[in-house]
């Protein structure tokens, strides 16, 4: 069997229940679902109950379960499951577009079916935008690379909220209208300065790491110059997380505001 076939019959296996899980939990945890509580718990019912096997998924256990319908619930009157079906779709499509670009397991609710489905699919790869040659009259832009966020944590319990980290950081970087912020998210690891300045060509990046133990945080972060290879910038914080959201855009926005400073003062250009 060649190369070509055995990675085409990997791309097709289903992804194992506990990447399934992960996975929920990712897109619970998201800024799309966090807003939205009764479409999470429509989709961890169904998802939950798809990976055990065991309780039935249909309109009117979703009904009962879900929506908290006593045991007269008749799906033929009461719409309730169809429309939030609808939305959760809208939803889950709404994430794989943003936040879930780079995952690489989709979780699908088909049409006219409540059991949701789960694949493997081929995250987007780095899309690294031109560095364009301003006209005369305009400013200059620089760029900056951030990377993932790398969780230390034993057994990965800190991916879901290492990866938020850095969408966070990403995010409030992007305000900043004289940078062109460069996501590296894709990335498992920072590549050394060497490897950054031939693959990307920007003179900053942005790294750092999560560790968690219970509901204790440890993050620190770094600017690095990829020029000289100098940390011009790096800081630890430590935290106790009681609500996932509200604690990365707390630790995002102080390093949002400390890199801020540095990319005010830095000389280079794009």
């Amino acid at each position: 069997m060649g190369t070509g076939m055995r990675a085409e019959m990997r791309d097709r296996e289903e992804p194992s229940p506990d990447a399934v899980q992960r996975q929920l939990e990712r897109v619970l945890e998201s800024k799309v679902f966090a807003i939205a509580p009764r479409l999470s718990k429509f989709l961890r019912f169904g998802v939950e109950s798809a990976l055990a096997g065991t309780n039935p998924v249909n309109e009117y256990s979703i009904g009962v379960d879900v929506f908290e319908r006593d045991n007269s619930f008749d799906p033929r009157v009461d719409p309730i499951v169809r429309v939030h079906a609808r939305r959760l779709r809208s939803k889950l499509a709404q994430y794989y577009d943003t936040d879930g670009v780079e995952d690489r397991i989709e979780i699908q609710l088909p049409l006219r079916s409540y059991i949701p489905v789960f694949r493997r699919r081929e995250p987007r790869g780095l899309q690294l935008p031109p560095c364009r040659t301003p006209q005369p009259d305009s400013r200059t832009q620089a760029s900056i690379a951030v990377f993932r966020f790398v969780n230390l944590t034993p057994e990965r319990h800190g991916d879901n909220f290492a990866e938020g980290l850095t969408r966070e950081v990403i995010y409030g970087l992007a305000k900043a209208k004289d940078w062109r912020i460069v996501s590296c998210r894709a990335h498992d690891r920072r590549p050394d300065s060497h490897e950054i300045r031939r693959q990307l060509d920007v003179p900053l990046a942005l790294s750092g790491t999560v560790r968690r133990a219970e509901k204790r945080l440890r993050v620190s972060a770094e600017l690095l110059s990829i020029p000289d290879g100098t940390v011009l910038w790096s800081d630890m914080y430590e935290v106790e997380s009681e609500n996932v959201i509200s604690t990365q855009e707390t630790i995002a926005s102080a390093i949002c505001q400390a890199v801020n400073r540095q990319l005010a003062a830095w000389p280079g250009k794009c």
